[in-house]
């Protein structure tokens, strides 16, 4: 077994690898451990959830029973809950109305466009 005696040693490695790599690389290393870090508890999950799985089977019937743990406190906590409760939010369910004043801008825009008659070499619009 390697003992660790500079920690200033290793900390300097780190900066060193860290230089090597790309930025490409460094981008997918962060991704794949942020993957692997947000399905850890899903697996986690899946793999007790199939730990000491057994089926008894019947023969005559085809038929398999499953037998369930009554103690297990991992199959009782929720990782994602599918169920949501809005009522609960107060601020969604109330909805205040506003009036709102319609204001026309039309004697403005007829004002600034008045009638000459010279001919300017650019579009109606900005005459």
């Amino acid at each position: 077994m390697i003992q660790i005696t500079n920690y200033k040693n290793i900390h300097f490695q780190l900066i060193n690898l860290f230089l090597y790599l790309s930025k490409e690389k460094i981008k997918t290393l962060i991704s794949v451990l942020l993957l692997f870090a947000i399905l850890l508890p899903s697996a986690v999950k899946f793999t007790h959830m199939l730990e000491g799985h057994e089926c008894i089977t019947h023969k005559d019937n085809f038929t398999q029973i499953h037998e369930s743990e009554k103690s297990c406190n991992i199959c009782d906590f929720n990782f994602t809950p599918f169920s949501y409760n809005f009522v609960q939010y107060t601020d969604l369910a109330t909805t205040q109305f506003y009036s709102v004043e319609l204001i026309s801008f039309r004697r403005l825009i007829i004002q600034n466009y008045s009638s000459s008659n010279k001919q300017l070499r650019a579009p109606p619009i900005y005459s």
